[in-house]
């Protein structure tokens, strides 16, 4: 049972109180920060033209590769043998490579 000022209540009406209570909590504090933060990001990004949307998809690219490189020893095997070097990624069409180079790529395609 819930226990307020001393006084239990019955066990129903604790989601009744849940419902009202969490409406009162401000909206900045139930989202959380991250929340708010990619809100942001999304507000601006939406109006971003193609050649930052790019730049930003290559940058996020190139963090994931030299992630791949650093951390996974697969990978850094891989990608050694290409001659793949972290922040080498310069172009989308890099990319292209690196992937026929991944054991399970299909040339034909």
């Amino acid at each position: 049972m819930l226990n307020v000022a001393g006084r239990k209540l019955p066990p129903a009406i604790k989601p009744f109180l849940k419902k009202t209570l969490y409406r009162w909590i401000p909206l900045r504090w139930r989202m959380g920060r991250e929340y708010w933060q990619l809100r942001s990001f999304l507000d601006s990004a939406q109006w971003w033209d193609k050649e930052r949307i790019e730049a930003w998809q290559l940058e996020k690219m190139r963090a994931i590769v030299d992630y791949a490189f650093n951390h996974v020893p697969g990978y850094h095997q891989l990608y050694q043998e290409v001659g793949y070097h972290p922040g080498d990624l310069r172009t989308a069409g890099q990319c292209e490579v690196l992937a026929l180079h991944h054991p399970g790529a299909d040339p034909g395609k």
